[in-house]
């Protein structure tokens, strides 16, 4: 009996037995007693899991002499792996181009994906597709070295996930990268195409380059970023403004505007938008129908976003990470000594194993029945809670009677690796796994969210908060820290020397 997401082993009757209509299935035939598969093998049981978060069966079919299968007759055939859906044959992939997990997982989405990702070779095909969609949909095109390496499988990845919002577009051809305007070709580009917004046949789509490195939680984030609004108009205290951008560790930008100079100043807000698009997120300020008050000769305020936000719809790219969680539940803001001090082990590299977080009940009610899950009755608060995703499922507690001091942080975290602790209760593997493909996840949770309100969820602890932290300490520890605002003083619209000045702020700023 195959453990839970190991390789299940099958006969050749069995096995097409169990194919379904409409499901996919990535079978390996093989002679039970040949070892020169076993390295082959050990990369394709690491692949059942992620496989099976797309709704993709994986299984070993053990031939025998007597089989008279065509998968299981010639020598040739059993240096295969066979891609079906559902008594149908897709693709025969040759085992030598199925390498690792990731040319694995990049190949068969790939052939499942025909349709949503488009393979060019030339800048023809390319602006051919680009005609096609202005006016309809944006395209998704991305440059990787080779198929089947884990950039490759990033945008596979996406391509799950968006394939249905957005044209995907994919090229290994380092000439097409050139002949867009690309320099650094060496490396992995994708580039988002606006092409919806293009009503005239000859305007070409603007382009915005994903600036980070090409893995799935980044094009996520990427994305997540192109769907915002370009510019949103306010007319509130920047210290009360949130968006998507400041939930992904983005700061923002705004553009103090007045009645008499609007026109002009939205012009320019739309211009600065499509420069930071991706890095920040723009606002339009009208002074005039603030109620706090902003110098006269002030016409930018920044506002930065003090460390990312780990969201409902980013969370099953983090439990990729395989990290377990570090969860420190509070009933409000949580005390400056208990960040500190889990800052302070961020630093040390004590955490490096986790994935550390904070979530405010107050601001994020469902964590109480989070909490009624894991005890009863519920402890007093703060609580720091250990969530082993994948190694089992098993929630620590930090002891509620012991402060949350960087000492006692360091011996429970020695207790824990020594397994001298004990779990509290432990998860089943399928509360944790998004049930891909039957629905989409991420946008099932966007349309959650969207009825709940401005939601905060747990936020995600970076090594770069500790220096913010240390700052801290030399300022009056008795005020209430808000989120930091800077106002930029410029006596002319000047676009060159603003920009020059703001991609300084953002290089400093820039976490991501």
């Amino acid at each position: 009996m195959p453990t839970v997401n190991s390789l299940p082993e099958l006969s050749p009757q069995k096995y097409f037995s169990t194919l379904q209509p409409g499901k996919a299935s990535l079978a390996y035939f093989c002679q039970a007693d040949s070892p020169r598969t076993s390295v082959f093998l050990e990369e394709l049981n690491e692949a059942v899991r992620p496989l099976q978060d797309y709704g993709i069966s994986v299984a070993k079919v053990n031939c025998v002499k007597e089989e008279i299968s065509r998968y299981c007759g010639k020598e040739k055939d059993l240096m295969k792996a066979y891609l079906f859906k559902g008594n149908i044959l897709l693709r025969e992939f040759p085992t030598d181009t199925l390498f690792d997990v990731n040319a694995i997982v990049a190949h068969v989405l790939f052939a499942l994906l025909f349709n949503e990702v488009k393979y060019i070779t030339n800048l023809e095909d390319l602006q051919n597709i680009e005609n096609a969609l202005k006016g309809k949909a944006n395209i998704i095109f991305s440059y990787v070295r080779a198929i089947g390496i884990p950039e490759h499988r990033a945008v596979m990845e996406a391509a799950f996930v968006y394939g249905t919002t957005y044209q995907f577009v994919l090229t290994t051809e380092i000439a097409l990268l050139e002949s867009i305007g690309s320099e650094d070709v060496e490396y992995a580009h994708l580039y988002f195409f606006h092409c919806k917004l293009v009503l005239d046949l000859t305007q070409q789509c603007r382009r915005t380059l994903m600036e980070q490195p090409l893995t799935t939680l980044n094009i996520h984030l990427f994305i997540k970023t192109m769907k915002a609004p370009l510019l949103t108009e306010v007319a509130e205290d920047p210290q009360q403004v949130s968006t998507v951008h400041l939930q992904l560790g983005l700061p923002l930008v705004f553009i103090v505007s007045q009645q008499a100079t609007y026109e002009a100043d939205r012009r320019t807000a739309e211009w600065v938008a499509w420069r930071l698009l991706g890095k920040a997120g723009v606002l339009l300020l009208l002074r005039d129908s603030l109620e706090v008050n902003i110098p006269q000769d002030a016409n930018v305020v920044f506002k930065r976003a003090e460390e990312p936000e780990i969201t409902v719809e980013n969370l099953p790219s983090y439990f990729r990470l395989q990290k377990p969680l570090l969860i420190l539940f509070s009933d409000g803001t949580v005390n400056p000594q208990y960040k500190k001090a889990i800052l302070t082990l961020v630093k040390q590299k004590y955490l490096d194993s986790f994935t550390p977080c904070w979530l405010n009940l107050k601001n994020t009610p469902v964590g109480r029945g989070i909490l009624r899950a894991y005890f009863d009755p519920l402890p007093p608060l703060p609580l720091l809670v250990l969530v082993n995703l994948h190694s089992g499922g098993q929630v620590f507690a930090f002891p509620s009677d012991q402060a949350i001091i960087e000492e006692n942080l360091v011996l429970w975290l020695k207790k824990l690796e020594a397994g001298l602790e004990n779990h509290i209760t432990i998860l089943p593997a399928q509360e944790w796994k998004p049930p891909l493909p039957a629905y989409d996840f991420l946008s099932m949770i966007d349309a959650a969210t969207s009825h709940r309100g401005t939601r905060k969820v747990p936020k995600c602890m970076k090594e770069t908060d500790v220096q913010e932290n240390d700052k801290e300490q030399h300022e009056d520890k008795s005020a209430v820290r808000k989120e930091p605002i800077e106002t930029l003083r410029i006596k002319h619209w000047n676009r060159s020397n603003w920009f020059k000045e703001a991609e300084k702020s953002f290089r400093r700023d820039k976490e991501l």
